[in-house]
């Protein structure tokens, strides 16, 4: 199923800029519904992968100081195409150990973080079909 979200309309006066977060609830987990989040950058600082990565994961790792990087380097998703993927460990404040994974993209000067916390065993289960997902990501041309 392909989907866009082209929900509503809302006209920005100068200095306003659309930071939207978009959740996307998965199949119900071992212990959790899964949800995977995105933020669109239509402007990213750099157009290297590595680059806009570092910055973005740093800001990101930031914001959960106790948080163990596992995993930090640039990948392949299943269309060969490349992604930077960040894994860290971390403990829920229910005393959960969750995995944080972050994958972030450059498509035609486009900008998209995508994240999710998952338990060790649906991360195993469930990271080849978020990859399978993200692989699909397109910008989508805004007309005047």
């Amino acid at each position: 199923m392909i989907t866009t979200n082209h929900r509503f309309q809302i006209e920005l006066t100068e200095g306003w800029q659309d930071q939207t977060v978009h959740s996307f609830v998965g199949p119900e987990g071992e212990d959790a519904q899964l949800s995977l989040f995105l933020r669109v950058e239509p402007e990213p600082e750099s157009s290297d992968l590595v680059q806009y990565a570092h910055t973005r994961r740093n800001m990101m790792i930031s914001a959960l100081p106790d948080l163990e990087v596992l995993k930090d380097e640039e990948v392949e998703l299943p269309s060969g195409r490349p992604a930077y993927d960040v894994v860290g460990k971390w403990i829920h404040p229910d005393g959960r150990t969750l995995f944080r994974r972050y994958l972030f993209l450059l498509r035609d000067g486009v900008g998209f973080v995508f994240w999710s916390d998952l338990s060790k065993r649906t991360l195993r289960i469930y990271g080849p079909e978020i990859d399978a997902m993200v692989d699909t990501v397109e910008p989508i041309e805004q007309g005047d």
